[in-house]
């Protein structure tokens, strides 16, 4: 299954809302707000007490053109990744044209040359304690360029000092050339 807020000239990419009190996102699913041109990725909104992803599951806000790569806002008590799944903002490098089976072109080469990679917040507009899961490794938290644009940032906001990362995933905010990782207590 696939959800997906996709601009392709210069408008912004759409934005997404997801809420409930368990969010399940698996099996190969894809949720994704992105840009192929030059407006900037649409955002995520995530509100619930659990949210879940797995198989492979993949939840995106990202630029293969000019603009940023769009905003993923979290707000949940948990938070659990596994089966290799992605939770991800990004400026993606395409090196060569995408085409259909008729040799359409759906995506265009951008040769590296995009924009920069969105933010990641976790509980930072609303500040509680959080607990984020890694069942096994491969999993991903990221926001990161793979091109000339700057890489992205991931905000922390958890009240009470209480935020507890457990397991074998990564969470890495990075471009080329640094590694960032912003958290806030109150």
């Amino acid at each position: 299954a696939e959800t997906n807020g996709l601009a392709q000239g210069s408008g912004n990419g759409g934005d997404i809302n997801l809420r409930g009190s368990q969010i399940n996102i698996n099996n190969n699913a894809i949720v994704t707000a992105q840009t192929t041109g030059i407006g900037d990725g649409g955002d995520i909104h995530l509100f619930g007490s659990s949210i879940s992803l797995s198989d492979h599951a993949i939840l995106t806000a990202q630029t293969t053109g000019n603009g940023k790569g769009g905003t993923i806002n979290l707000d949940a008590d948990s938070l659990s990744l596994s089966g290799s799944s992605q939770f991800t903002t990004e400026a993606k490098n395409i090196p060569q044209d995408i085409t259909d089976s008729k040799g359409n072109i759906l995506l265009y080469a951008n040769g590296g040359k995009t924009g920069r990679a969105g933010v990641i917040n976790l509980n930072s507009s609303n500040p509680r304690d959080l607990s984020i899961s890694f069942l096994d490794p491969g999993s991903t938290i990221n926001a990161k360029t793979d091109t000339t644009g700057k890489g992205g940032t991931i905000n922390l906001g958890t009240s009470g000092n209480k935020l507890t990362i457990s397991g074998p995933g990564t969470i890495t905010a990075e471009d080329r050339k640094s590694t960032r990782l912003n958290s806030s207590h109150t």
